[in-house]
């Protein structure tokens, strides 16, 4: 698993084929995420982007740790 700092946590995640599973340190909990909710892209640029093998197809830790931000840690707080 590869590991991304937010709110100076250390959160554990994994790429795979068309999702990521992104692990929260405190509860152990793991939550599956599409890579069209991640990137914010449509799967046919995301696709076009890995057969071309240009940034539109990758998946990068800013992403991840964006997503912790907006969905993850503001779900925890409510």
């Amino acid at each position: 698993m590869r590991k991304v700092q937010v709110g100076g946590e250390t959160w554990e995640f994994m790429t795979g084929k068309g999702a990521a599973v992104i692990k929260n340190p405190r509860t152990g909990k793991k939550t599956i995420v599409d890579y069209s909710i991640l990137t914010s892209r449509t799967w046919n640029v995301i696709e076009r982007g890995q057969w071309k093998k240009t940034i539109d197809g990758m998946v990068t830790p800013g992403h991840v740790k964006a997503y912790i931000e907006g969905h993850l840690i503001k779900k925890e707080k409510k």
